[in-house]
C-alpha cells in the first residue's frame, strides 16, 4: 500500500464541480464556496448499525437500514438568481433547477423524484508531488439549505443528501462508499 501525501492539504487546496444527469452533464464550477465542504455519514457501509440484545445482553450486531450521509458546504454570493436565465446562472439556481438550468436532468430519476445532481470535490494533489489529485464523487445529491447576510458577505448554506454511491479516488485506488 502507497503511503498517503507528504503534504497536507488545507482548504485552499479544494474545489467543487456540480453536474447534472444529462449524457454530455451540464456543470458548473463553483467560484466562490468558503472552503469549508464537509462529509458526514461514512462507514464501512451506508447503512445503520444495529446492535442487538436479550435481556441487557448482546445478542448480535447487524447491518440495518439505509442511511442517507449528508454533505455541507457555504458559498459567498453577490446574487442567489441570475440577471438573465442564461448559463451560467447560480449555484442556487443550479440545485435547484432553476431559471438558466430548468432544463437540467435528475442523475438519480425523472419525473416526479426530486432533482439530484452530482457533486466532484478535487483535492489539488499534483502541484505538491503526489502523482494525482484526489477526487471525492457525491452522486444523486439533493439540496436543501438557507441564506444569510453577513458583514463579511452574504452566504448561502447548502446542505446535501447523498441518495447514491460515495466515491473516492486518487492515484493509488478507489474506495467505493454504498450501503450493504
Amino acid at each position: 500500500m502507497a503511503a498517503e501525501s507528504a503534504y497536507i492539504k488545507t482548504n485552499i487546496h479544494g474545489s467543487i464541480v456540480l453536474a447534472d444527469g444529462t449524457g454530455t452533464p451540464v456543470t458548473l464550477a463553483l467560484a466562490y464556496d468558503a472552503g469549508d465542504f464537509s462529509i458526514d455519514g461514512l462507514g464501512e457501509y451506508l447503512n445503520e448499525i444495529v446492535f442487538l440484545q436479550r435481556r441487557g445482553k448482546r445478542l448480535s450486531v447487524a447491518v440495518g437500514e439505509r442511511k442517507v450521509p449528508t454533505a455541507s458546504l457555504t458559498l459567498n454570493v453577490g446574487n442567489l438568481i441570475g440577471g438573465s436565465n442564461a448559463a451560467p446562472g447560480t449555484p442556487l439556481e443550479f440545485m435547484t433547477k432553476k431559471n438558466a438550468y430548468s432544463a437540467n436532468t435528475s442523475t438519480w430519476k425523472t419525473g416526479s423524484a426530486p432533482y439530484t445532481f452530482k457533486v466532484t470535490f478535487t483535492i489539488e494533489g499534483t502541484n505538491f508531488g503526489d502523482s494525482a489529485d484526489e477526487t471525492v464523487v457525491l452522486n444523486d445529491c439533493h439540496f436543501t439549505g438557507g441564506f444569510a447576510e453577513a458583514t463579511d458577505g452574504n452566504k448561502l448554506s447548502a446542505t446535501l443528501q447523498v441518495f447514491g454511491t460515495i466515491v473516492i479516488t486518487n492515484s493509488t485506488g478507489t474506495a467505493t462508499y454504498n450501503e450493504a
